[in-house]
């Protein structure tokens, strides 16, 4: 059975009333574009972007790979903030999977399945006060991930507050999948137009931030989206997102 580790540490600063800076990444176990594992350098563009919440993808823990090593772990210690980890297979002796870092403490959490032909995939969902955050990485086979995104909006379906929703994807905006969320009322926050990989020159988007409305959701809009022009400490660039409500 997948298991989820939370890690309470001491949060560096309070989510400010009325605004949400969402930021997602894909860190590559924090290997950078010149083959050098630095979890203090994606800490630090971490720390500079100041998201209130980051969805991150690709985390090895306790793998041979890298010995004694827990990636998530070692990102919430240098940056203060909450996290939720969602392994997704068994790797080397460890795990391996994606996460989430958090200002906010979380209430609840939970793993969904997703379609995968070769190696699983899952979504991890946090539930916080006013919102839920979904973070994953889909498949790279082609004929899964329209699948994977009808699993996704008929769980969203079912939440009964505003959803964000980040992740590598590994499809383009034109992928179906891409069009299986924007027909379901899924909303793009992240601007297609600005590529996001790989992070030294950036050909193409597979990396987005959504949301899904709920009832009172009207209240929502964003007021910033960026593309940060981070070349060397993933092959993934990051997105930040700012909201207010």
């Amino acid at each position: 059975m997948l298991c989820v580790m939370l890690l309470a540490l001491s949060m560096s600063s309070c989510m400010q009333p009325n605004h949400l800076r969402i930021m997602s990444y894909n860190v590559r176990n924090c290997l950078g574009m010149d083959s050098v594992l630095d979890y203090q350098r994606v800490a630090d563009v971490i720390l500079a972007a100041n998201p209130d919440i980051v969805g991150i993808q690709e985390l090895d823990s306790m793998t041979l790979r890298y010995p004694g090593k827990v990636a998530l772990s070692e990102l919430a210690e240098r940056t203060g903030m909450y996290a939720v980890y969602a392994p997704t297979i068994d790797y080397r002796g460890g795990k391996y999977g994606h996460g989430i870092l958090s200002k906010e403490e979380p209430i609840d959490w939970e793993i969904v399945p997703l379609i995968s032909s070769s190696e699983p995939r899952v979504m991890l969902l946090v539930e916080f006060a006013n919102y839920y955050f979904c973070n994953l990485h889909m498949s790279l086979q082609p004929k899964d991930r329209p699948e994977s995104a009808e699993i996704i909006v008929d769980k969203l379906a079912q939440l009964d507050k505003p959803v964000f929703l980040t992740g590598d994807f590994n499809a383009q905006p034109d992928d179906p999948a891409i069009a299986v969320f924007q027909e379901n009322g899924v909303l793009l926050l992240s601007d297609p137009t600005q590529n996001t990989f790989p992070a030294n020159r950036p050909r193409i988007t597979i990396d987005y931030i959504m949301y899904k409305p709920d009832a009172q959701s009207a209240k929502y809009k964003t007021s910033d989206f960026r593309v940060i022009e981070e070349t060397v400490a993933s092959d993934h660039r990051p997105l930040v997102v700012d909201v207010d409500f």
